[in-house]
């Protein structure tokens, strides 16, 4: 089971670098790379985390 969440956690760091790489420059002018990535590893980890047990 931990390989399919990794495979899936992998999957879509790769989607989000893809959807990256096709965005006008412009974004990046507004955007600073370090909160771009900050960004995208805290979703990813949301994505990735398990709900909290009650």
């Amino acid at each position: 089971m931990a390989y399919v969440g990794r495979y899936v956690i992998h999957t879509l760091r790769c989607d989000v670098f893809a959807h990256l790489l096709h965005l006008p420059g412009w974004f990046f002018d507004h955007h600073s790379s370090g909160q771009l990535v900050s960004r995208v590893t805290y979703h990813v980890e949301q994505v990735a985390g398990r709900p909290p047990r009650r």
